[in-house]
């Protein structure tokens, strides 16, 4: 019988599987869920921030608020650019708070001298005179949270957490990350499949807390949607108390 002759090779015979070029990416090993720092940050400020809740909510002030009567009551005025960037707050969300606490008389603001474009904001009588109604409540709250806690490793914390945000400013911006193109990435000059749309879950589970802590919607001040939901150390204020960047 005669042999038949071997099949010329063709282009995709040395192509590898879409498996082996996974399997040609070093593998890097997740650290635990428990072991994130953001992660710890964050259940550490939902902990934290549980205690202070029920004050804000009797005397109707959100979290966002309360962090900016907090920081305006610190200097004698702020540019608002300044005054987002301090209390971690995006300025559209800042924009709809300074709204709202200058429709009660808790802030003032006005025009930079010389450049309309720039307004400066701050604190009046009124609002530093709520700030001392709610002030012995705070404090109280401060304290049995740092007797919980202890005393000496609150001051630690402290400590470390300022050092922690000095350091990683000093970092500067974060460099650029090139990500390796994906097997199945479209062909140059061809649009990518559009994406299906995210959905939100049925539940309203806040992504802040913990799944199993899906409590009830706090609502806030009519059309004060805060889209904030990073960690910081103050709060802000209206009706009920949001989920979102905190403050006490």
């Amino acid at each position: 019988m005669t042999a038949l002759p071997p099949r010329p090779p063709r282009a995709d015979d040395a192509a590898p599987q879409e498996g082996e070029r996974r399997q040609a990416q070093p593998r890097v090993r997740l650290r635990s869920f428990s072991q994130s720092l953001p992660i710890l940050m964050l259940q550490a400020r939902e902990a934290v921030m549980e205690r202070f809740r029920g004050t804000l909510r009797h005397f109707r002030i959100t979290e966002q608020q309360w962090r900016v009567l907090r920081a305006l009551a610190m200097v004698p005025g702020i540019e608002v650019g300044e005054l987002a960037r301090a209390t971690c707050l995006l300025p559209p969300s800042l924009s709809r708070i300074l709204q709202d606490m200058e429709a009660r008389g808790y802030v003032l603001r006005r025009p930079v001298a010389g450049d309309l474009r720039r307004a400066e904001v701050s604190i009046t009588d009124e609002g530093r005179a709520f700030i001392a109604e709610i002030a012995p409540h705070s404090e109280s709250t401060y304290r049995e949270v740092t007797e919980a806690f202890g005393p000496e490793r609150m001051a630690q914390l402290s400590g470390l957490l300022q050092d922690l945000v000095t350091e990683m400013r000093a970092l500067g911006e974060p460099p650029a990350i090139e990500i390796p193109e994906s097997p199945d990435a479209a062909p140059a000059g061809e649009a990518p499949a559009p994406e299906a749309p995210l959905r939100v879950d049925s539940a309203g589970i806040d992504p802040i807390r913990p799944a199993n802590d899906a409590g009830p919607a706090r609502p806030g001040p009519a059309g004060e949607a805060d889209p904030d939901t990073e960690i910081s150390t103050e709060g802000s204020g209206g009706p009920g108390t949001p989920r979102g960047r905190d403050g006490a």
